[in-house]
């Protein structure tokens, strides 16, 4: 049997509502959210691998910000 990433969040999302937590799950499509969008395109110039980032990337802080911003919400 293999966990994936999803498995971990359907897990968690149940374990938050059975704790009385209220939620509420929305989809942006990546060209919606800047920093993904951003982040996606760098890892197309990065080997096979997973990466950790200690920081993130110089590049994205002006994406951070318009995401923050709400100018990086296409539709909701």
């Amino acid at each position: 049997m293999t966990i994936t990433v999803y498995d971990t969040l359907i897990t968690d999302c149940v374990k938050f509502l059975k704790e009385g937590w209220i939620l509420q799950v929305r989809h942006v499509l990546r060209k919606g959210n800047m920093c993904v969008d951003h982040l996606a395109n760098l890892a197309q110039d990065i080997a096979v691998g997973v990466v950790l980032l200690g920081s993130p990337p110089a590049s994205i802080y002006l994406f951070i910000l318009a995401d923050a911003c709400g100018r990086g919400i296409v539709g909701t």
